[in-house]
């Protein structure tokens, strides 16, 4: 199972990328769910599907030092920001290291993927990620 959480300013945005990249992934002939993490409750939930593939989405604003501390910080395996919250990845990475979170592979996903909401492209960019680690 390969777990990739993505992140915007608000979630809206990604949410019809992981929309995009769970359709991709069911056409390569993968299981595939998606969840979104907006709550404590939501988090719990994603950590509980079943796929070959689960794409969560969530709101920077989400991953904050409390919500963090909670985890264990290997749930995910893959972390990729939206091009518009790229000023989030320094902090979130400076967060998950005071905290001695594991690192886990990351990126700013590309402006052209992101806003044609090229959900194969992005899906493939981070089963790559996940199969490098």
């Amino acid at each position: 199972m390969i777990k990739i959480l993505l992140a915007c300013m608000g979630g809206m945005s990604t949410s019809i990328l992981a929309r995009n990249m769970v359709k991709a992934a069911k056409e390569k002939g993968y299981t595939a769910e998606l969840a979104g993490i907006m709550s404590e409750r939501d988090y719990v939930e994603s950590q509980l599907k079943e796929a070959d593939i689960v794409v969560c989405y969530t709101s920077v604003m989400a991953l904050n030092r409390e919500n963090l501390r909670k985890s264990r910080g290997d749930e995910f395996d893959v972390f990729m920001i939206g091009p518009q919250s790229r000023f989030w990845m320094t902090e979130i990475e400076n967060l998950r290291a005071e905290l001695k979170l594991p690192k886990i592979p990351h990126c700013i996903i590309e402006n052209e993927h992101y806003g044609r909401g090229n959900g194969e492209a992005v899906l493939n960019i981070a089963l790559e990620m996940a199969n490098a680690n």
